[in-house]
């Protein structure tokens, strides 16, 4: 579980787990529940110490042209969780975004 939600495990082996994240928060947690039938593995406590940090990734814009006076802009983003904050788009170094709607 990752902030109190289940995610689906892909597979899993004697050395590795993977794991679909389907709800996150942020995209930073740690607070991460990690259950097998067989036990807690070595390491897993890295999970609530350490915990997971996803990096944004864009996968579209809609649309892809603004104009001067202002556009809405829709961006599907993998990796930011409905708590986010500080979430910005950027052009070059510059914020492109007035207000941001997560």
């Amino acid at each position: 579980m990752i902030d109190g939600v289940a995610q689906t495990v892909v597979s899993s082996s004697e050395t590795s787990i993977v794991v679909t994240i389907t709800s996150m928060l942020s995209s930073t947690s740690k607070n991460i529940a990690f259950y097998l039938p067989s036990g807690t593995p070595k390491g897993a406590d890295l999970l609530t110490t350490n915990g997971i940090t996803l990096n944004p990734v864009i996968l579209s814009t809609t649309p892809s042209v603004g104009s001067p006076g202002g556009s809405l802009l829709t961006a599907v983003i993998k990796g930011v969780g409905t708590a986010s904050t500080s979430v910005t788009l950027l052009q070059g170094s510059t914020d492109i975004c007035q207000s941001v709607v997560i």
